[in-house]
């Protein structure tokens, strides 16, 4: 979900306007306003075959709600960056093979819409892998519709700040069982913080062609062999090309010079792993 912030005033017979996006992803629904049931689906299929499926928004305000719905393609990056692309640009993109509705959605106080998406894989034998892309809900600030908006209407909003949901809804489509599964390990850091808590940081990427749900844990030697740990992190998604950075608290390890062990483990034959030598 990203919470966009944005801020308006009158200036004369226009108005101007500037917004601030802060990406939020994932992040808990808001009290008020839309949500939706699910923030990622994936499938496995065959080529040729189909899928359909349901997305549920909720209006959990006290007020009717609109809201338009897209596509977009996207990727995600170690460093926290973002990137939305026209639906298709990407090379495994699965924009073109979805088809949904509504476009728009006008909910009530306490109500609930689908919106029925169907995925067509087209019949090629060379697609292998996963694609994905996102179909976007994106709350209409005051609800107004996108002809208000279109009309200028929207002008008019006095001087303020309006907080505006836009949840993206990763649909995701793992070809067969097929695609190299290969990650790789990037930039490391340890920071420790001024209450002396010290924390490992990883940057992995997913240089294959399958997407992965990785976990992280960590394995401390010290200069006499001793084991410390593991140490864990959670899951993260990591599609082919994207890359996340795991961090795993290792506060608990005395002060000294050790040998880490640092496993990425997909929870199954698939794991991977690098050697670091870490003092603190």
């Amino acid at each position: 979900m990203w919470i966009h912030i944005m801020c308006a005033h009158r200036a004369g017979p226009a108005a101007t306007a500037a917004a601030i996006v802060l990406s939020v992803w994932p992040a808990a629904f808001s009290s008020a306003g839309i949500a939706v049931d699910e923030l990622s689906i994936e499938s496995t299929t065959e080529p040729g075959s189909s899928h359909a499926g349901a997305i549920v928004v909720t209006n959990r305000g006290e007020t009717t709600e609109v809201a338009r719905v897209y596509q977009t393609d996207y990727m995600f990056f170690s460093d926290g960056s973002n990137a939305y692309g026209e639906p298709g640009e990407l090379d495994r993109s699965n924009a073109e093979w979805i088809t949904f509705g509504p476009r728009l959605l006008e909910l009530p106080p306490g109500a609930s819409s689908a919106i029925e998406y169907m995925v067509d894989v087209p019949d090629d034998d060379a697609l292998v892998g996963t694609y994905w892309s996102l179909i976007m809900v994106e709350e209409i600030p005051g609800g107004s519709s996108p002809s208000d908006q279109a009309d200028g209407r929207v002008e008019e909003m006095e001087a303020g700040v309006s907080q505006v949901l836009r949840y993206g809804v990763q649909i995701a489509t793992h070809v067969g069982d097929g695609g190299t599964r290969t990650l790789q390990f990037g930039d490391k850091m340890l920071t420790v913080a001024a209450d002396g808590a010290r924390v490992l940081h990883a940057d992995v990427e997913n240089t294959g062609e399958r997407g992965l749900r990785p976990f992280l844990w960590v394995e401390l030697y010290d200069s006499d062999g001793i084991r410390l740990g593991p140490y864990q992190s959670g899951r993260k998604r990591l599609y082919p090309g994207t890359s996340v950075r795991y961090s795993v608290d290792l506060s608990e390890a005395p002060s000294g010079s050790y040998q880490a062990f640092v496993v990425v483990d997909n929870g199954d034959e698939y794991a991977f792993g690098a050697q670091y030598g870490l003092e603190f």
